[in-house]
């Protein structure tokens, strides 16, 4: 999908190019603001749940609203693949893809006009997916909710500031996967995921244990059951309490998930190609600028404004 913003021009004919796009500060950047999307179950709220846009598919045509997945791309509607080769539920206007996304009372924030509303309330949401991005790099700044599609630039430095080091994506172009440094010396890997989770950090109950140092939940942990349409899922929370990192980024103290009890094909565990954990939006929602550049196969990352 192409953007069809007079900014995104002038950046191509100051002299970027598919491969390089020196100089580039993020004041000049052609940004779209996004929109948080708020749910709630029974088990609780979620204030960001997911992302979503208001955008033009092509040149010329009425906006249209899409979630922001950079993981399913809308390809599991439920938040994880079912088991066989199961068709994909339908959706209805308003719903999303995800978790909660037809479970879920779903409220964007900041607060929509009457006219975004109604909009929003009759369309079939779309998805703006990775297969956009696989020559142009995807910029995200999430505490000012804005994003911006730019050329893939030669070097993030002018973007993310000095000291600041890609972190390698590994794999096929389906999936942003990448290596996170955890409190022990085994190698662990990460995805993420702008679309599908609820919760800022969803591991693999191993992985889990290591992160918040517990053996078992106890008393104490968090249970969080939501609703979906393939069945029941009951996760698991604790605060983190060990050291992670996505390359110098350190992760903040969140609560991290693993999924106790839920429908087959669910759990992180089942997941082919396997990963330790899943990083939602609402991890980066304080002060995270992200920068998503498949082309050259990496992902930058700033924290902390």
């Amino acid at each position: 999908m192409s953007w069809s913003r007079p900014l995104l021009v002038g950046l191509i004919l100051a002299g970027c190019s598919n491969q390089s796009a020196p100089g580039v500060a993020t004041a000049d950047l052609p940004w779209v603001p996004f929109w948080w999307v708020r749910g709630t179950v029974e088990a609780g709220r979620f204030d960001q749940l997911a992302m979503v846009v208001h955008l033009p598919l092509r040149s010329g045509a009425p906006p249209s609203w899409l979630q922001l997945d950079l993981g399913g791309s809308g390809s599991m509607a439920d938040g994880f693949a079912p088991p066989g080769a199961e068709p994909a539920a339908s959706r209805l206007p308003g719903q999303l893809y995800g978790l909660l996304g037809a479970t879920a009372r779903l409220e964007l924030f900041p607060a929509l006009s009457d006219s975004l509303r109604r909009d929003w309330d009759r369309q079939i949401i779309g998805t703006l997916g990775l297969p956009g991005y696989l020559s142009k790099a995807l910029v995200i700044d999430f505490s000012r909710r804005r994003l911006a599609e730019i050329p893939s630039p030669a070097d993030l430095t002018p973007l993310l500031g000095p000291g600041v080091g890609p972190v390698a994506v590994q794999g096929g172009y389906q999936r942003v996967v990448f290596q996170l440094a955890g409190p022990s010396a085994n190698p662990r890997q990460g995805q993420l995921d702008t679309g599908l989770s609820p919760f800022p950090l969803w591991t693999t109950r191993a992985f889990w244990q290591e992160l918040t140092g517990l053996r078992e939940p106890g008393a104490t942990a968090h249970r969080y059951i939501l609703p979906n349409p393939r069945g029941r899922m009951t996760f698991v929370g604790a605060p983190l309490r060990n050291p992670l990192r996505l390359g110098a980024w350190t992760v903040p103290k969140v609560e991290v998930v693993y999924l106790e009890e839920g429908p087959a094909g669910a759990r992180l565990e089942e997941w082919r190609p396997a990963i330790d954990a899943l990083l939602g939006p609402s991890l980066f929602a304080r002060d995270v600028v992200l920068v998503v550049d498949l082309a050259h196969r990496r992902i930058g990352i700033r924290g902390g404004r």
